[in-house]
């Protein structure tokens, strides 16, 4: 800013300090905002996840209680018949196995949480499917492949698989398997239900109320494909792999807690709580994105940032006007010092601004003041010395005027000489004396009037008179 004027220079310094006021105060707002609603966000998540994974939980053990009580019915313990096989009809007709196809049926109708169930014999063949009409699109009738199975006729227990293929409609399902066990405790049957993954994605939902929303929770299973998303169902049906999203990784390790991630998958930086659902090793987050909880603060930088330019706008004219009022008197100021250094001690400094302009102005009209009275008494003082000198003047040149007239008038002849012996005044006097006029031996010296003879001893007179002696 070297070079730059004064009235340039304030306004620009005025409006870059409340710049840089304003962007300080809007980082330290954002940040201290943003860290706010981020931990906000975070307490909301993982309240959120514990909730959806209790709601999940009562989900997973509402059907898995009706399809336990159903199992322990003894109809379904009575010996399952070979002959009912109708391989015409890919399974046994609907009007056989009657009375388990009416418990079946009856749990179906109490239970939004399972679609359809089948009964297996222990070796995994298919022995019945309700409704019916889903028996008729089996593709196969041996479910013995099934990981679930498998694990049920090892441990003899309940099993929650993950999520499979059905072999009716060949969508994606969760099985919950209940072993059915025969008067000697040996597993004479498996009555699996298959699961409504669309009840269980719109678990918690009922309060969105058909929103959009801000958050949302999902489920995987244990090798991370999605079994259920509040948010986007269709995720279900594609059987998305969530394994390599951060919290889907962290849960499905066993461990519990928040982070902040990117997901390429769903787009977007997300907030999510994450935590093992138990007795599945399925793993259950809920998220919030980043956009969504930083909006607020986001706006409010915003709207920081318009008042912060309006702000700079009318201080920035403020500046300009200050500016104004202290250059214009500093201008004045500049103009009446210049014209001072010029001499020229009349001029004034007219400044009414009631500060410190107006007192240095006053001072400076008190300083050329002085300065003219000084300079007055020293033209007076002046004028009065040459009249002094000129007086002296008169009288030096009227006594001059009467020493010559005097000598003039003498008879004897007066003279003078430089160190030379040079005449430099002779009087009237020498011309009735030698004949000869003052003008004529006016530069002469008295070697030029002697005989020979006589001038060396006239010399010495002459210069032990020079000296001082007397002769």
């Amino acid at each position: 800013m070297r070079g730059m004027s004064l009235r340039i220079k304030l306004p620009l310094t005025i409006v870059g300090a409340i710049i840089l006021t304003g962007v300080v105060t809007w980082l330290a707002g954002y940040f201290v905002g943003r860290n706010i609603l981020r931990d906000q966000a975070i307490a909301a998540n993982v309240n959120n996840v514990q909730t959806y994974a209790s709601a999940v939980s009562h989900y997973l053990q509402g059907a898995r209680s009706q399809l336990e009580i159903v199992a322990d019915m003894p109809e379904m313990s009575q010996p399952l018949s070979d002959t009912l096989i109708d391989p015409s009809l890919h399974g046994v007709p609907a009007d056989a196995a009657a009375t388990q196809r009416e418990s079946i049926a009856s749990l179906i109708s109490h239970s939004q949480r399972i679609r359809h169930v089948s009964l297996l014999r222990a070796n995994g063949d298919m022995y019945l499917t309700e409704p019916y009409e889903e028996q008729l699109k089996l593709s196969h009738n041996n479910l013995a492949y099934n990981a679930w199975y498998k694990e049920l006729m090892s441990t003899g227990k309940t099993v929650i698989s993950g999520l499979v293929i059905c072999p009716t409609d060949q969508s994606p399902t969760v099985v919950i398997a209940v072993p059915i066990h025969g008067p000697d405790g040996r597993i004479t049957g498996i009555l699996a239900g298959h699961l409504s993954l669309e009840g269980l994605s719109q678990v918690g939902t009922s309060a969105w109320k058909g929103e959009t929303p801000l958050s949302w929770g999902y489920i995987t299973d244990s090798r991370g494909l999605i079994i259920a998303h509040e948010a986007n169902p269709k995720y279900v049906q594609e059987q998305t792999d969530f394994s390599s999203m951060p919290p889907v990784s962290q849960a499905l390790a066993g461990k519990e807690g928040t982070l902040e991630y990117y997901n390429p998958i769903e787009g977007g930086e997300r907030l999510g709580a994450y935590m093992q659902l138990p007795d599945t090793g399925w793993a259950v987050v809920y998220v919030m994105p980043t956009k969504i909880a930083f909006a607020p603060v986001n706006q409010m930088s915003r709207n920081i940032a318009w008042a912060i330019a309006v702000l700079v706008v009318l201080i920035g004219l403020a500046g300009v006007m200050l500016a104004r009022q202290i250059t214009l008197p500093l201008d004045r100021l500049t103009r009446t010092a210049e014209a001072f250094g010029a001499g020229d001690l009349s001029q004034r400094i007219r400044v009414k601004t009631g500060d410190e302009i107006e007192q240095l102005a006053t001072e400076f009209n008190q300083m050329a003041e002085s300065l003219a009275d000084k300079e007055a008494q020293l033209r007076e003082h002046a004028a009065q010395l040459e009249q002094k000198v000129e007086e002296r003047t008169r009288e030096l040149q009227e006594s001059e005027k009467k020493y010559r007239d005097l000598v003039e008038e003498l008879p004897d002849v007066v003279f003078s000489v430089d160190q030379n012996g040079a005449m430099t005044y002779l009087s009237p006097a020498i011309e009735s004396m030698t004949g000869y006029s003052a003008s004529e031996l006016m530069g002469r010296t008295f070697a030029d009037f002697l005989h020979p003879d006589d001038l060396t001893p006239a010399l010495e007179n002459f210069m032990r008179t020079l000296s001082g002696e007397t002769v």
